[in-house]
C-alpha cells in the first residue's frame, strides 16, 4: 500500500495553493508528487513576485522537510 507524507503546502495566489507530498508506494521507489492548481493561476503582474516567492517557499521548505526525513533514515 505504501505512505504520502506531506512535505510542504500553502497559498500561491488568493485563490490557488500548492502542495508537495513524499509518496512512498510498497513495490516501487519513492516519488515526490507536487499538487498544482488543476486551473492556470491568475495574478497581477504586481503580484507576480509575491506569486513566485510564495512558490519558492513551499519548495523550500518541502526540501528541507524531506532532508529531515532523509536524516533519520540514517
Amino acid at each position: 500500500m505504501g505512505q504520502t507524507t506531506v512535505l510542504s503546502t500553502g497559498k500561491i495566489t488568493a485563490s490557488d495553493s500548492l502542495t508537495v507530498e513524499l509518496v512512498e508506494p510498497s513495490d516501487m521507489p519513492p516519488t515526490i508528487r507536487m499538487r498544482w492548481p488543476t486551473q492556470p493561476s491568475i495574478t497581477e503582474p504586481y503580484r507576480f513576485p509575491r506569486t513566485a516567492n510564495a512558490i519558492m517557499g513551499i519548495m523550500a521548505a518541502a526540501i528541507a522537510q524531506l532532508a529531515t526525513i532523509r536524516e533519520s533514515d540514517i
